[in-house]
């Protein structure tokens, strides 16, 4: 099969539902040839590789031949800087100017490595508004939250991370995705109710509401990010199922797309021309 991806590919709904329909279309590809064509495509956000490496990865291990084709020279860069082409036969490029964040993934163990990788690709880089080294500290956890979550609530076997930084744009992407249980599936099977996608999601944001059972509390763990994002001027979307929730600044919008996304995609976007510096309020 071919998909071909046009125009922009970016951080919104357009951009994460198109990758869902590519997750929903090669879900039971088995031992058959899938091509991505990028002639159309004039812009692909690169962190949005973490969604396509995991759909990809996917698709070779269910024993597909896998084809990127055409890929504009300056999408083909990126993908050559930030390693996403050298999974898929192609090469590696130097990043002379520092502003990609590797493409990775990390199995259910990997707890640890996937720390460390936040610590010094994403948390460690002195483009970051300023903040205090205790705040960081908690916006760390929050992100390994997500990161954990994936592995138990998820129950994957692999989870995949990538971001760029974007000088002129004054921002830092950075998305967390995985292929397990959607977010619907957990919170309407704990509930036991049927929610839609956008209700499952808004449920899971809610601080204080867990599908986790035992003494050990857990929600989605974006409480401190959030909260950060909203004083940030940052954004953030969440993509499970066939539902999306969008936090951009202060303002929340909740939807139900077409396109069922079988797994969860993160994506957080710092804003960088904040010159404000933060610090928790306990301090």
């Amino acid at each position: 099969m071919i998909h071909q991806f046009t125009g922009r590919i970016e951080n919104n709904l357009a951009g994460l539902s198109d990758l869902a329909k590519l997750e929903a279309t090669t879900r039971g590809l088995f031992l058959d040839q899938l091509t991505i064509d990028f002639s159309y495509a004039n812009w692909f956000e690169a962190n949005l590789c973490a969604a396509l490496g995991a759909i990809l990865n996917r698709t070779s291990a269910n024993l597909n031949t896998v084809k990127l084709e055409n890929i504009p020279s300056g999408i083909e860069s990126i993908f050559k800087k930030n390693g996403f082409l050298s999974h898929f036969g192609g090469e590696t490029r130097p990043d002379y100017y520092g502003t990609t964040i590797t493409y990775s993934s990390f199995g259910r163990g990997d707890v640890k490595a996937f720390h460390a990788y936040l610590q010094s690709q994403l948390l460690g880089r002195s483009d970051l508004p300023k903040m205090t080294d205790l705040l960081k500290r908690e916006i760390a956890r929050s992100i390994l939250e997500i990161f954990v979550n994936a592995i138990t609530h998820g129950n994957c076997s692999q989870v995949f991370a990538c971001g760029q930084f974007f000088p002129s744009k004054q921002r830092i992407d950075f998305s967390i995705v995985n292929l397990g249980t959607t977010i619907q599936q957990n919170v309407s099977n704990f509930l036991r109710s049927n929610l839609t996608a956008a209700e499952a999601i808004q449920w899971a944001l809610q601080e204080g509401n867990t599908t986790r059972t035992g003494p050990i509390p857990g929600g989605l763990g974006l409480s401190i990010l959030k909260q950060f994002l909203k004083l940030n001027q940052g954004r953030a979307h969440i993509y499970s199922g066939g539902g999306c929730w969008t936090q951009s600044g202060a303002l929340e919008a909740f939807a139900d797309s077409a396109n069922d996304f079988g797994g969860t995609m993160v994506v957080v976007e710092f804003n960088l021309s904040d010159s404000t510096s933060y610090r928790l309020s306990t301090e």
